[in-house]
């Protein structure tokens, strides 16, 4: 198969998969997108799945959540996720005025505006920044490292927030290598050991 079918083929498809999955996903109230979102396309990487894949997916996974937590936020007032609590007290006003459906109407419409807008600008800003990929991939550890401090320096908790951070970077850190690394003895354990090369002598002179 053509290389450039076979990535639009993956593309389209983890692009299929990623929205009917957050599609449902975006109807429960409550779920974040980031505790959602996050680690799927954390497995989807570990499965083995091409770039491209990864990207439709993850995007696909974002724009149909972001569309459909519409629902709960517009017709129960309860918040689908984090970003759809801006929109709780007008959705909250037209609800008592027995209009929800122009407040989820509007809310999906923006949504989709949102994407037809986001999508083209995504992947601009993914072709300027390719060049200097193993410059960003230096610093974007210390980068998250020094936003995470501030987060929790600047919440509540303050010093108690931060400590919090040790062991959840080391969790963050250590899980996906430890997939990793489980996965890679597993494929090793998978693959048929070869026979000893006095073995093979033996078999081609016995041959000869």
């Amino acid at each position: 198969m053509d290389g450039l079918l076979y990535d639009i083929l993956v593309a389209v498809g983890m692009g299929f998969a990623g929205a009917i999955a957050f599609s449902l996903i975006g109807l429960i109230s409550g779920t974040d997108e980031t505790t959602t979102i996050a680690p799927v396309t954390l497995l989807v990487v570990l499965l083995g799945v091409p770039p491209v894949g990864v990207f439709t997916f993850w995007l696909a996974a974002a724009v149909a959540k972001h569309m459909t937590h519409a629902v709960p936020t517009a017709l129960l007032g309860i918040p689908g996720d984090t970003m759809a609590v801006p929109l709780l007290q007008q959705a909250t006003a037209l609800r008592n005025l027995g209009v929800p459906h122009i407040a989820l109407r509007k809310m999906i419409s923006g949504g989709l505006i949102a994407a037809v807008i986001a999508v083209p600008l995504s992947v601009a800003f993914a072709l300027l920044l390719a060049p200097f990929g193993p410059m960003i991939t230096a610093a974007a550890p210390w980068l998250f490292l020094g936003a995470a401090l501030l987060i929790a320096y600047f919440s509540a908790g303050k010093w108690a927030s931060v400590f919090t951070l040790l062991p959840f970077v080391l969790l963050v850190v250590a899980f996906p290598k430890g997939i990793v690394g489980f996965l890679e003895d597993l494929r090793h354990r998978r693959r048929p050991a070869s026979p000893p090369a006095g073995f093979k002598a033996a078999k081609v002179e016995a041959a000869e």
